[in-house]
């Protein structure tokens, strides 16, 4: 698997976990590096702990560059978002493409006005996460097809300084 999007998918993750919103039902796709293969393969995590601990020797290696093979990008997830104090989630599907969501949410209609501002506030703080994770997701893969030279090839300090 390429390490680079491991990474970036690890951050995005991370920053998800670091606003207050629980991640669970991950589903990756892993899109093949030969583009002309005709189909990706599936890996699920059920939370943010299970992906860590799977793809954590790739993720904390400092030659996580070094890693490649299919092209991991996160697929489907859910949200729950802990700063609400009513049951809510939110179902991500197609993330990185037609971006589907399907909302999951009760509350008591007295403050209905009060949680929907709430909710359209996170809402739009997690399309701009997606948008930006989709934004790196493609510009890796675009830097990681267009490079001449693989990271791990020549060593840091390679050449020295003149």
């Amino acid at each position: 698997m390429d390490g680079l999007l491991l990474k970036i998918s690890y951050d995005f993750l991370n920053l998800l976990e670091k606003r207050g919103l629980g991640t669970s039902g991950i589903r990756i796709k892993l899109l093949p590096r030969e583009s002309s293969l005709p189909f990706s393969t599936f890996k699920s995590s059920a939370n943010f702990a299970e992906f860590t601990k799977e793809y954590g020797s790739i993720i904390f290696d400092r030659r996580f560059l070094c890693s490649a093979g299919d092209f991991p990008v996160i697929e489907n997830i859910i949200l729950t978002n802990k700063n609400l104090t009513f049951e809510n989630q939110f179902l991500w599907y197609n993330i990185t493409d037609q971006r589907k969501l399907i909302r999951k949410i009760r509350y008591d209609e007295q403050r209905k006005d009060i949680y929907e501002r709430e909710i359209q506030r996170y809402l739009d703080l997690m399309y701009k996460d997606f948008d930006t994770y989709t934004a790196n997701v493609n510009a890796a893969i675009k830097e990681r097809l267009n490079k001449y030279v693989d990271p791990c090839y020549v060593d840091a300090g390679y050449i020295a300084p003149n």
